[in-house]
């Protein structure tokens, strides 16, 4: 059975994409977006160690364990019509509530047509760097293609080494979530940008 946290963290996420919220500009590598309840009580800033790494960490313990924040791209679905992608990182966690790597598949009405992430394998807790992936399917009516990696509730996660490639159909594909629609932005990008954050 799917972690119902894990579900509930990702359907929080996908609900109109809530809420930008402000973080310093030269901390959010470029073509991406910080998205998340509880602005005050998230930091999210490239690793000072280490210019690959993206730290999103709970800085703030007084509000519920329903706040998250995630670093978030959209981009075109148009290189991506009729294949099936996969979504891949690592992670690091400390004192994680939960975190994830996720994907949506967006349609030109601006309905949500999949919404996939790591489900039960999904990070929480201390763990060291592991490879996760998602994998999912953009059908012929897909307009965009939305991914990040979210942090829900307390302590850190770490991100490096994101990739977007097309697999095989051999390769099985990520179990969906419920979905909940949502209202994206007007522009977006063709393809993937910064996902190394070197820029």
């Amino acid at each position: 059975m799917r972690n119902l946290a894990t579900m509930t963290c990702a359907s929080i996420l996908f609900v109109a994409c809530a809420c930008a919220f402000a973080a310093p500009d030269n901390q959010i590598p470029n073509g991406w977006r910080v998205m998340g309840t509880g602005q005050d009580n998230y930091s999210l800033a490239k690793d000072p160690n280490d210019s690959g790494t993206f730290v999103i960490q709970r800085v703030n313990d007084k509000s519920g364990h329903n706040e998250y924040a995630s670093l978030t791209q959209r981009i075109s679905a148009q290189s991506y019509i009729g294949e099936r992608i996969q979504f891949s990182g690592d992670l690091s966690t400390n004192d994680a509530g939960i975190a994830n790597l996720w994907v949506r598949v967006d349609g030109q009405n601006e309905k949500v047509i999949s919404l996939s992430n790591l489900g039960a394998s999904a990070p929480k807790g201390t763990t060291g760097w592991q490879h996760y992936s998602v994998v999912f399917d953009v059908p012929s009516n897909g307009f965009a293609v939305a991914y990040g990696v979210i942090l829900r509730g307390a302590g850190e996660v770490k991100v490096r080494n994101l990739a977007i490639m097309p697999v095989g159909k051999e390769v099985a594909a990520s179990s969906p979530l419920p979905l909940l629609q949502m209202s994206p932005g007007a522009t977006m990008p063709h393809a993937p940008v910064n996902l190394g954050f070197n820029q």
